[in-house]
């Protein structure tokens, strides 16, 4: 892998973890801590600061299959999530929402799977 894929893959890994972590949301999409953040912050560091669709079509990503396919059904999940909500949703209609509790779940596992890979 370039330094540019290493750089863009820990992007990803921020953006992941950040989808999968309840606590940090609750404080950031609520203000109840040092973070600020949104709905809309996750979706857009998701989609767009870490470009993880674009992340996935390249061959030099460095996921293997289990990875990749993970990462995969991430994306899907986030895209019919956005599909079915308004383009700026409150944080409390989000947090519990099921379908992102799911996503939280998912985001979790694919973090797991990211941390497996070799780093330098």
């Amino acid at each position: 892998m370039t330094a540019d894929m290493n750089a863009w893959g820990k992007v990803v890994r921020e953006a992941v973890a950040g989808l999968a972590d309840e606590a940090v949301q609750r404080r950031s999409w609520f203000g109840l801590g040092p973070e600020v953040s949104s709905p809309d912050e996750a979706f857009n560091q998701f989609f767009g600061d870490a470009a993880i669709e674009e992340f996935l079509k390249l061959p030099e990503n460095g996921l293997n299959q289990q990875q990749h396919d993970a990462c995969a059904a991430l994306v899907e999940m986030m895209e019919t999530l956005s599909k079915y909500t308004p383009q700026s949703i409150s944080p409390d209609t989000l947090i519990d929402d099921p379908r992102w509790v799911a996503i939280r779940a998912q985001a979790a596992q694919v973090s797991r799977l990211l941390s497996l890979e070799q780093r330098p």
